[in-house]
């Protein structure tokens, strides 16, 4: 990968993501490293340690006081996945993974601590595992702590601009996601999507290469289609994972929001435009690390949104007794 020379530090893998630059002491198999333009753009970025936060501390034993967050998802032993815990009067938060992986994140989202445990090494969790716990809930509180809103959306990019999925987990965003993308569309960003806002206008800032699927959730759609072999994938304990960059179906810039999907399997009917408060709460409802802001940080996410929400159209589209290539077609037609 490409190394940086920071003086007076190590020398550090460098990724973009989100718009946001991370430098950290290991690589990452599911970016692509970058060369940074300099050292402001390191030093203004996000800098990753797979390490226990305060070496020979004894802050990373578990706190006695109760977490401020408890994961409502559990584990197959029945414990909450997360828990997480404030520090220092706000200044750091922490959080316990029930597999044994801790996170430290500062409150500036300048910093972030990883440690996979006794062994201090998150690879013995596995890698892709601790990636996606970085790259997905963990980068999100990042970059809500610098003031950047993100959707619990996937999006693609048709004829140059974005186009979101948004709802709950488990919904279907990244199948959709990947059905697009099948059919020829550029993958934007998948289950994370970080607004950018200039002048009124709202974009999508480009994500992750990867789109992650249960399987049996789109083979049958690739074969339909004849075009499973142009991406590259890896299979997973319960996922496949589609690898974008093989096939060139990525992009690097921002690309404009043209259109929100929210995917409802309690919806009637086919697609519904919500607008005001509607719209508003359909968005903010999932959005990612939500229950970790403060009120300022949530009152700063429903002005963002609203004014997202006049801009942009955000539409209800059922997605019960349908099947993926109804549904995409569906969009489809709705965007022509």
């Amino acid at each position: 990968g490409v190394r940086w020379g920071v003086a007076h530090g190590p020398s550090l893998f460098h990724y973009r993501i989100h718009g946001l630059t991370l430098a950290l002491d290991r690589p990452l198999a599911s970016l692509s490293p970058v060369e940074p333009a300099g050292s402001d753009e390191v030093s203004a970025g996000l800098r990753v340690h797979f390490a226990r936060w305060r070496q020979g501390d004894r802050a990373n034993d578990a706190p006695a006081a109760e977490p401020a967050y408890r994961s409502p998802f559990l584990d197959a032993a029945g414990r909450p996945r997360v828990l997480a815990w404030t520090m220092e009067d706000g200044a750091f938060s922490r959080f316990v993974r029930s597999d044994g992986l801790e996170v430290v994140v500062d409150r500036r989202g300048r910093e972030l601590w990883i440690d996979g445990g006794r062994d201090s090494d998150p690879r013995a969790l596995g890698l892709s595992s601790v990636d996606e716990y970085l790259l997905g809930p963990m980068l999100s509180l990042v970059l809500r702590r610098r003031g950047t809103v993100t959707l619990h959306a996937s999006v693609v990019d048709r004829g140059g601009s974005a186009v979101a999925f948004a709802g709950r987990e488990g919904v279907g965003k990244s199948s959709l996601a990947a059905a697009f993308i099948l059919r020829g569309q550029r993958l934007v960003t998948d289950d994370l999507a970080a607004l950018h806002e200039v002048d009124g206008r709202f974009a999508v800032q480009p994500g992750a290469p990867l789109v992650q699927v249960r399987r049996g959730a789109i083979e049958a759609f690739a074969r339909e289609l004849g075009v499973g072999e142009r991406l590259s994938t890896a299979t997973m304990a319960d996922a496949l994972e589609i690898d974008c960059r093989a096939a060139g179906l990525t992009v690097a810039w921002p690309r404009p929001l043209a259109a929100v999907y929210v995917l409802d399997p309690c919806a009637q009917g086919g697609v519904e435009l919500l607008t005001g408060a509607a719209a508003v709460m359909a968005l903010v409802s999932d959005s990612w690390a939500r229950t970790l802001l403060d009120p300022v940080e949530r009152a700063h996410e429903v002005d963002v949104v609203a004014r997202l929400a006049a801009r942009v159209p955000v539409k209800r589209i059922a997605t019960r007794a349908t099947t993926l290539s109804m549904l995409a077609d569906r969009i489809e037609a709705d965007l022509a």
